[in-house]
């Protein structure tokens, strides 16, 4: 009698750079396992009071969507207190429930085996390397993006070797001080000098959520662009045609860079990435990709 392919289950959260790390690490247990894949929108639920939607659908991936939980894993349930981290199973078992311990890259990723259920935010690319071309294939920008989209993604690539993407986060890390990093000028000027030595004549092209703050961090650069009026993706797809990167502390400019062809550019990441207190227990070289530079 022929075995049920097993079924990897992922609860994707948060904006659209986490959704991306949770639907990438799935992708990659899905295929290593040969199992069904899943993509649970708990979160998203109306009741749930979440104010980011569900992005990910234009990218049409290969999961099954579900807006409900299995009960025996709703954060609620008494039994889900103790019931944290179970790292053996098999197919036609009860399913494993695995919650990645912090914010490192966790080997123990790799043993997982049978029916599978992720919850984490797997913000390393270590979780999908062996998947990296067809996860940067899934998540092609190219079709998404606006009109306005195109001017300035078409203003990138035309600046070549020259084109430096940079993304100024604040948004809601001015509300969540206590967690992460609220980057200010000093952290670009350190990054821009890098590049000035790599880079002969750097065009900049910023990206922001907050345009005010990222013009004054740049508003002594003739040569820099802004962005404004375009769509998440449009602005990921900018990030993502320039040659090189300055990223911030955030997961949407992570996936920015990654999905660049330009393998030869240069990225350059904070590294302070969480506010202090945050830091003192949190791992987070594996966030970095290979060849990146942390200033």
């Amino acid at each position: 009698m022929q075995t049920a392919a097993p079924t990897v289950r992922v609860r994707i959260v948060g904006g659209l750079g986490n959704q991306m790390f949770g639907a990438a690490a799935g992708m990659a247990l899905a295929k290593r396992l040969g199992a069904n894949l899943e993509f649970e929108l708990y979160q998203f639920r109306e009741s749930s009071g979440q104010t980011l939607p569900y992005e990910l659908a234009p990218f049409n991936l290969p999961a099954k969507l579900s807006r409900t939980t299995d009960w025996r894993f709703k954060p609620e349930a008494s039994a889900y207190r103790w019931w944290k981290r179970i790292t053996a199973g098999s197919a036609g078992h009860a399913p494993v429930l695995w919650r990645q311990s912090g914010h490192h890259f966790d080997a123990e990723f790799e043993r997982l085996s049978g029916d599978v259920y992720l919850k984490g935010y797997f913000q390393s690319e270590r979780y999908f390397a062996n998947i990296k071309a067809e996860v940067r294939k899934a998540f092609d920008l190219a079709a998404l993006v606006s009109d306005v989209g195109r001017h300035h993604a078409a203003a990138a690539r035309a600046a070549g070797e020259r084109g430096v993407a940079v993304h100024v986060r604040r948004g809601d890390y001015v509300k969540h001080a206590d967690r992460f990093v609220l980057l200010q000028r000093d952290y670009y000027d350190r990054a821009v000098r890098l590049v000035n030595r790599a880079v002969d004549k750097p065009q900049f092209f910023v990206v922001s959520d907050d345009p005010a703050a990222a013009r004054e961090m740049f508003v002594d650069r003739p040569d820099t662009l802004f962005a404004a009026g375009g769509s998440a993706f449009d602005d990921m797809h900018l990030i993502a045609s320039c040659h090189h990167h300055i990223i911030a502390n955030s997961s949407f400019s992570w996936w920015g860079a990654y999905l660049s062809p330009w393998q030869d550019g240069l990225t350059i990441a904070p590294r302070a990435w969480f506010s202090r207190s945050v830091s003192l227990h949190t791992y987070v070289d594996d966030t970095y990709a290979a060849g990146w530079i942390a200033v």
